[in-house]
């Protein structure tokens, strides 16, 4: 079986190093039918935090709450699904789109792909650079809960577009963003050594 979701392409700028999580995120919203600009996402929707040093101790926000930095900062990170569910769901509200995002963190790729590509809706997804290996870059505490954060250089967050019986096919945010289909099993894999992490969004029923 082989199914791919038509994505119009949003290039990844020189101005956001830091932006695959809000590039992912604008491709979906536009295939929502929202053409919206990167920059418009980030100031008014993205929950953002900064990172500093206090005591010889590096505090940050939580990543799954809060983008740790800005997506135009070099020296920044990024975030996880939480702060990208805020800001979705904060965007649909203010546009007035019939959409809700949900946290889809611990649910296997064969669930996304039912409840997001069948339904014809990307799903943002959390693995690593060309595939490679996580490579851990540093670790910071959350100076709210002590609870201590690691965050891997080669994290990457993609739009999960289709599938075939052995691929997945992502939208890759870069200079030249592209679509690619890969080796299920080993995206797979490296999806599951970041923690599964992953949004789905759905069509609200109006009433």
């Amino acid at each position: 079986m082989y199914k791919n979701i038509s994505v119009k392409m949003v290039n990844q700028s020189e101005d956001l190093p830091k932006g695959s999580q809000v590039v992912s995120a604008v491709m979906l919203l536009r295939c929502l039918g929202l053409q919206i600009q990167p920059d418009e996402f980030i100031d008014n929707f993205l929950p953002q935090g900064k990172i500093r040093f206090r005591d010889g101790i590096l505090y940050g926000p939580d990543p799954d709450f809060t983008f740790a930095g800005s997506p135009y900062d070099p020296k920044s990170f990024g975030c996880y699904p939480g702060a990208m569910v805020r800001a979705l769901n904060e965007c649909f509200i203010q546009k007035g789109m019939m959409y809700r995002a949900e946290d889809a963190t611990g649910l296997r790729t064969t669930e996304l792909l039912t409840r997001g590509i069948d339904q014809d809706i990307p799903v943002l997804y959390w693995g690593t650079e060309d595939l490679q290996l996580p490579r851990l870059e540093l670790s910071w505490t959350i100076k709210e809960s002590d609870r201590r954060v690691n965050w891997y250089e080669n994290t990457r967050c993609c739009l999960l577009t289709g599938y075939g019986d052995e691929t997945l096919i992502f939208a890759v945010p870069g200079t030249a963003t592209r679509s690619v289909e890969v080796n299920r099993k080993l995206a797979v894999k490296r999806h599951a050594e970041l923690g599964k992490r992953s949004v789905l969004v759905s069509r609200i029923e109006s009433r």
